[in-house]
């Protein structure tokens, strides 16, 4: 039978995950407020998206096959690929334009 922990260090920890745990909520609430994210305040939305995750998880939905094709992705072309190739090199341009 393995001993019992001092009870002083049962509560050291108690109180370490207690920090940690208030740590990451606290780093949660920074990233949504940096991103400017809004939340909706009808409580019935949550409950809403609450039954959507019960019944599908965190799964997107799938696709209806007959409204989307998705072998035609506007990446799936060559001249869909250069296209976005030319628009990436554009960002990086204009990123390093405005660092100087």
């Amino acid at each position: 039978m393995w001993p019992q922990p001092a009870p002083r260090a049962r509560r050291t920890w108690e109180i370490h995950d207690t920090v940690l745990i208030a740590a990451v909520f606290c780093m949660f609430n920074r990233y949504v407020d940096g991103l400017a994210a809004t939340t909706p305040r009808d409580p019935a939305l949550y409950a809403a998206g609450a039954q959507r995750l019960i019944q599908d998880g965190y799964l997107p939905p799938s696709p209806d096959p007959i409204r989307h094709d998705q072998s035609r992705t506007p990446y799936s072309t060559a001249a869909g690929r250069a296209s976005a190739a030319r628009r990436a090199g554009r960002v990086r341009r204009e990123a390093a334009a405005r660092a100087l």
